[in-house]
Formats: C-alpha cells, sequence, structure tokens
C-alpha cells in the first residue's frame, strides 16, 4: 500500500483530500459571499472563483487545495442535494398514496359477513397498500367479494 502511495505520488497524481465538516462549511460559506458580491452562477463558477476559493481554504485548514478539488467537492455537494430532493419528491408521493382511500372502503371490508375481524383488517391493509384493488373490490356484487376475499386469504393470510 505504501508502495502504490509514492508510485502515485511520483506520476504527480494528488493523494484524495479528506473534506472535514469544517472545511466543507468554510467553502460553502465562501461561495455564498461570492455569490453575494453579484457572481453569476448560472453557468457554474468560473476556475479564477475556484481558484481564489482554493486558496483561501488552503489558508483556512493548512493543506494544500486546487480549485479543482473545490469544484470536484462542489459537485459532490450538488449530487447529495438532488438526491435528497428526490428523496423528498418519493416520500411525498408515497404519503399521498396512502393518505387517499376508496370512501367507503373501511365499511365495506371490516363489514363482511362470514370472515374473522383479523383475517378482514389483513384484506383491508392489502387494500390500503394497493389502491387501485380498492374501488375495484367496492364495485364488485356481493358473490365476487365474497370469492375475492375468500380467494385472497386462501394465498395470503395464513392464520
Amino acid at each position: 500500500m505504501a508502495g502504490m502511495v509514492s508510485g502515485v505520488g511520483s506520476q504527480g497524481a494528488r493523494p484524495a483530500l479528506r473534506w472535514s465538516v469544517a472545511m466543507s462549511g468554510f467553502v460553502l460559506r465562501r461561495f455564498v459571499d461570492l455569490i453575494g458580491t453579484g457572481v453569476r452562477t448560472d453557468k457554474g463558477f468560473k476556475e479564477i472563483h475556484l481558484n481564489s476559493v482554493a486558496k483561501n481554504v488552503s489558508e483556512f485548514c493548512g493543506q494544500e487545495v486546487t480549485g479543482q478539488q473545490v469544484y470536484n467537492h462542489l459537485r459532490k455537494w450538488r449530487s447529495r442535494e438532488e438526491e435528497e430532493a428526490v428523496s423528498d419528491v418519493a416520500a411525498a408521493v408515497r404519503e399521498s398514496i396512502h393518505a387517499e382511500a376508496a370512501p367507503g372502503i373501511y365499511n365495506a371490508v371490516i363489514n363482511y359477513p362470514g370472515f374473522s375481524r383479523e383475517a378482514l383488517m389483513y384484506a383491508l391493509n392489502h387494500m390500503m397498500e394497493h389502491k387501485a384493488t380498492s374501488p375495484v373490490f367496492l364495485d364488485m356484487t356481493p358473490d365476487d367479494r365474497d370469492l375475492w376475499l375468500k380467494t385472497f386469504l386462501a394465498k395470503h393470510y395464513h392464520n
């Protein structure tokens, strides 16, 4: 491993920079300051700005930091923000799916005769997780509902 590091160093490549929380915060504050001075960011930051922030970070932490390393760190932050935004959208979609239930589905299932309350709760839970099933169940004739419940519970409910 030590030979690998010295081999990389002799080729002119830099070892990976470990970004501390303090360094990340420092970089982000410097870019906020730059934006506050009127620097346009619609096409990203120019190399001069990246190098300026890199110099500030180097002075701040005592490690040599390049503009390219600052650029890569910003890309990582942007990627994290995009992942978080996608995650937030996915969570909102999941919440909206679980929030809406077909009107009347609870009473239609729970008050259905001939099955234990526990088995009916199991079927209701399935319908709440698979929203498309609920309106179809409500539209079924009593004989079809009976057949659906018997088939579903025989296949999935093991009590």
